[in-house]
């Protein structure tokens, strides 16, 4: 029976990751860091835990002690805990990669599946002409999250080629959850995003002289939980790729699996790029309700080809954003959709 380790064990990925395997038959330790809350999440799973922080290099060392396979998505995303600065971030993000790997060595582990992020790319910024993303486009990271997760990739790709590790690295794009897609594509959600990100110039959906984007939107006062229609000036609703938390797990067993993956990265997004549209109007039909529609200048579209993960991993995406829809909209009723919630 192969022994996993699996970091970040209880975040929205992790815990379903240790679900996931244990049920697979896999002996799974959950790396957890000491004094954690959603330590929680864990309880009924048939895990060992283990405890240690991602700096912490003698904690690691022994957590990764007889584990024949490492899954690594634990990481400090964009939202940092206070006090953090860049180095801090740094040091848990591309440090703790760099403490696994060399523990992963050490041991001899049979597989070392690294998840990484999409934002290597530089997702806000990437012309048309350039999508969708490729495993092989440029990284242009554009925010320090993403600078960290690029570093860790090149550790990664260093200790393959240097030590013959056998590695897999994995960038799925905005994992959901539960309820999550059954909570988004609102008015809301609609206006963070011009009132926060649409203001910095370095977004491709920024308009030079557009002192507040979000006046269109406000001008409305729709209620934020209303389902939202964004169109940009030339007809089109906002597009993004989202990647429900079930397939994510799939490309990790497969990752874990597939002796053809090694040494390479693989894009991980859903089955189609999913237009805001198609989710607006899929949630507010379920609510019985109208979405409300707003042509704005700001034009946000992205997606992600996932060809090489669909072709080496035999990766094939079950969940489009009207079923995740559906099923966040049942755990929110209740029922139980399989998947442990993000918190």
């Amino acid at each position: 029976m192969s022994k996993t380790l699996v970091t970040g064990a209880t975040g929205r990925l992790g815990t379903n990751l240790v679900k996931d395997l244990t049920r697979e038959g896999r002996e799974v330790v959950a790396l957890v860091m000491p004094g954690d809350a959603l330590e929680r999440k864990l309880q009924g799973l048939a895990c060992q835990i283990a405890y240690a922080d991602l700096k912490d290099r003698a904690a690691i060392g022994a957590a990764c002690r007889e584990v024949d396979e490492i899954v690594h998505c634990g990481a400090v995303m964009e939202d940092r805990p206070a006090g953090m600065d860049d180095v801090g971030h740094f040091d848990v993000n591309t440090r703790g990669t760099l403490l696994l790997l060399d523990a992963a060595v050490a041991q001899e582990v049979k597989r070392f599946v690294y998840v990484s992020s999409t934002a290597v790319f530089d997702v806000f910024n990437t012309p048309a002409r350039e999508m969708p993303i490729r495993d092989d486009s440029p990284q242009r990271p554009s925010t320090f999250y993403g600078l960290t997760k690029t570093a860790a990739e090149r550790l990664v790709a260093g200790y393959h080629n240097q030590y013959d590790l056998p590695t897999v690295v994995l960038r799925p794009n905005y994992i959901m959850a539960c309820e999550q897609a059954a909570k988004g594509w609102n008015v809301g959600v609609v206006h963070t995003i011009l009132k926060d990100w649409a203001v910095d110039p370095k977004n491709s959906f920024h308009v030079p002289g557009l002192a507040n984007p979000a006046a269109p939107l406000e001008a409305l006062g729709a209620d934020p939980a209303a389902p939202c229609v964004p169109r940009s000036a030339d007809g089109r609703p906002w597009q993004w790729h989202v990647t429900d938390v079930r397939d994510v797990m799939q490309a990790v067993r497969a990752a874990l699996r597939e002796p053809d993956a090694i040494g390479r990265s693989f894009n991980i997004a859903g089955p189609l790029p999913m237009d805001w549209e198609l989710a607006a109007r899929h949630l507010a039909k379920k609510r019985g309700q109208d979405p409300v529609e707003i042509t704005i200048p700001n034009s946000w579209r992205f997606s992600f080809d996932v060809s090489g993960a669909q072709g080496t991993l035999g990766y094939e995406p079950q969940y489009g954003i009207e079923r995740m829809i559906d099923d966040g909209l049942a755990f929110l009723e209740g029922t139980d959709i399989g998947v442990v919630p993000a918190t």
